[in-house]
């Protein structure tokens, strides 16, 4: 493989865009991905908590949309 060292200024500018461009692809990359782990991450967590009838005093109210989320995809 050949490799030229960006020497004028304008090489220069077509490497940072060219790497801020993989940066950004990466992220949507890692986002979407961790974005998928997380929710099923969170949706088994709150699925042990609903097992349980009465919430101790400590814990956090749920959110009020997640009891009809967890609902709707049991009867799937």
């Amino acid at each position: 493989m050949f490799f030229q060292i960006a020497v004028t200024r304008e090489e220069k500018r077509q490497c940072v865009i060219f790497w801020e461009n993989a940066r950004k692809e990466a992220e949507i990359i890692r986002d979407t991905y961790d974005k998928i782990n997380e929710d099923n991450y969170h949706e088994k967590f709150y699925k042990r908590f609903m097992i349980l009838s009465e919430r101790p005093d400590f814990f956090e109210p749920l959110p009020k949309n997640c009891r009809k989320k967890i609902k709707l995809r049991n009867l799937k």
